[in-house]
């Protein structure tokens, strides 16, 4: 009935019935929102056919776009603020968990948000960006990890407040998630999950439905993951301890198992990624040896850039403090810049011999670290910062 709304509809062929997909947005949004019918027709395309491969369990799905924040789940709809991709997926999703497979969010949000939070990542870098990098389905949230904040998943979430809310329902469970599927492999990942939507359906299932559906299904005992990660304190932490001709020698410090991602730099300008499953510290060792090919041409290697870690500064060969020493300079980038564009500031600010970038906005904090001398990467490799000199040498500004 709105006069300054536009609703647009499409139909998504799912199985064998045609699924109403409608979207009422602002009327000043047509250029910024031109395709929210269509990634809602993809999104749903993939979830259907992909993972979880369940096809769309109901005959409609509308989104209604407000002048607010954030996004909220209805059955089969929901009232967005965000006209993102990211939010429009995530919320779509939520179609199956909580409301076909009937989870209890008020005690355990992990088990519809986590899966949310994972299967929106999915949907983002296979579906849409066609990007199958195993890495970059992981996500750090180190911020929290070994703090106070951080709790067992098994806590019931209607205690928590943020930061504890956020991290036990989103970020720690996408990242169980990923470490589980990473273990399982495609195949037999997809199997499972798909199993336990197909069993719990309607139905209530408590974290225990979850993790026997997973065991029975897979015919694994996963023990090892749901006890430290689920009822347990505690943190994951890696760190390369030494590099000695081929050697590379991890050590794990945490009780969290995560896997173990290395990244390898050649000086041909080569890249190789060698990877170990989080198993691999599942009998009680707390050390790895891998063997690095073409070891004499290697000039830096680093490990788990994306996956959470308490401390991630000593995943790098060589060390971030002696990068800094390659380039002369450093001393001219602190200080308070704007990200073009936007009117949000960003602050370059050294601390304990090693350099961040905050974005107070944004609640982003991390370490950076020299590509070449005006060049520098966060520490978990997601963020660029290229510095602009002016005719006499001075930082004026960065992109």
């Amino acid at each position: 009935m709105s006069d300054h709304h536009i609703w647009e509809a499409a139909l998504q062929k799912v199985d064998d019935q045609s699924v109403f997909i409608s979207s009422a947005r602002p009327a000043d949004s047509v250029e910024t929102m031109s395709d929210h019918v269509a990634i809602q027709q993809k999104a749903m395309q993939y979830f259907s056919e992909d993972i979880p491969g369940v096809p769309f369990p109901y005959e409609a799905f509308t989104t209604f776009v407000a002048k607010s924040s954030h996004g909220m789940e209805y059955p089969m709809m929901a009232n967005n603020g965000a006209t993102d991709r990211k939010t429009t997926v995530h919320e779509m999703f939520h179609t199956y968990f909580p409301m076909y497979v009937r989870t209890n969010e008020r005690r355990w949000a992990w088990m519809d948000e986590g899966w949310a939070n994972y299967n929106t990542r999915l949907a983002g870098n296979r579906f849409f960006d066609n990007d199958f990098d195993p890495t970059h389905l992981f996500s750090s949230n180190s911020g929290v990890m070994g703090t106070i904040a951080d709790l067992p998943l098994i806590t019931s979430s209607q205690f928590l407040m943020d930061p504890a809310y956020r991290n036990s329902s989103y970020l720690t469970p996408e990242m169980v998630y990923a470490i589980l599927h990473n273990y399982l492999g495609d195949e037999l990942f997809v199997k499972c999950y798909r199993e336990y939507i197909h069993r719990w359906a309607k139905k209530s299932p408590t974290p225990y439905d979850f993790f026997y559906t997973f065991e029975n299904v897979s015919g694994k005992d996963l023990a090892w993951l749901w006890e430290p990660w689920f009822f347990e304190f505690g943190y994951a932490d890696l760190s390369i301890e030494s590099f000695e001709k081929d050697r590379l020698t991890i050590i794990n410090h945490g009780s969290k198992p995560v896997p173990a991602f290395i990244e390898i730099n050649y000086r041909n300008g080569g890249q190789k990624l060698l990877s170990e499953k989080a198993s691999v510290w599942s009998n009680g060792q707390n050390k790895l040896q891998v063997t690095i090919p073409d070891y004499e041409n290697v000039t830096r290697i680093s490990v788990n850039k994306t996956v959470t870690d308490l401390t991630p500064v000593d995943n790098f060969y060589p060390s971030i403090k002696s990068l800094y020493k390659e380039i002369d300079s450093t001393a001219e980038f602190p200080g308070k810049y704007l990200i073009e564009g936007y009117s949000i500031e960003l602050f370059i600010e050294p601390k304990d011999g090693l350099y961040y970038v905050n974005i107070p906005y944004m609640s982003i904090s991390s370490i950076i670290y020299p590509v070449d001398k005006l060049q520098f990467i966060s520490i978990d490799g997601l963020m660029k910062i290229t510095f602009n000199l002016d005719e006499k040498g001075v930082c004026k500004s960065l992109d």
